[in-house]
């Protein structure tokens, strides 16, 4: 019997267990006013299949799953952890073979969540620094695909830097997500097309801004 394949991005993969417990299906996120944006339902889909996309939720979006599905203790932790390990995973595949960073991200997952389970107190996130940005790492150099890996990226990085356990971490990181979401915005001026995708892709990176300006 052939292995199953990967599920790449560890956060969409137990954000789509956990809904499946509810009747869910991720792309049932839009249609409840979890997601605003239909093309980050598609990213998150597409990232379980692709170690170039690891799309997840923003914080906002997070709390409104929370709240909407009223998820449990261990539901959240599920989620913190695999977010966590997602992070982690974007870096290491910006240095090692994606096999190696997918089974090395895998084992932060568990750990993460065991010492969850444990002491509750014991992480709170994720000391690190950069996560270093490649613009040869996109894998789709449309004008759409470039805006997502960005928006991505900088969704990662607030992730990393509301959960991080020092002041210069936070700053750090909180100053890596106000980059990119400038990036973003400055891409999204060059792209003519007034359409929905992108009036949500600019609220997105706005919103961004705002929660990292915050942390500085």
């Amino acid at each position: 019997m052939p292995d199953s394949p990967l599920r790449w991005n560890i956060f969409a993969r137990e954000l789509e267990s956990i809904l499946a417990d509810h009747g869910w299906t991720l792309g049932k996120l839009d249609d409840h006013g979890i997601v605003y944006n239909r093309e980050k339902v598609r990213r998150l889909q597409k990232s379980l299949n692709s170690p170039g996309h690891l799309a997840t939720l923003n914080p906002d979006e997070m709390q409104r799953l929370i709240d909407f599905l009223h998820l449990d203790d261990l539901e959240q932790k599920r989620l913190q952890a695999s977010l966590l390990a997602t992070a982690v995973e974007r870096t290491l595949l910006d240095r090692v073979d994606q096999d190696v960073a997918f089974n090395a991200s895998q084992d932060v997952f568990t750990i993460l969540l065991e010492a969850m389970a444990a002491d509750p107190t014991t992480i709170s996130g994720v000391k690190g620094g950069s996560t270093f940005i490649d613009d040869g790492d996109i894998v789709d150099d449309t004008a759409a695909g470039r805006v997502g890996y960005l928006l991505d990226r900088a969704l990662l990085v607030l992730h990393i830097a509301r959960e991080a356990l020092t002041p210069q971490s936070r700053q750090l990181n909180a100053q890596e997500a106000l980059d990119i979401a400038a990036r973003v915005l400055a891409l999204l001026r060059d792209v003519e097309d007034e359409n929905e995708d992108r009036q949500h892709w600019q609220k997105e990176a706005v919103s961004v801004q705002r929660m990292a300006e915050a942390l500085l």
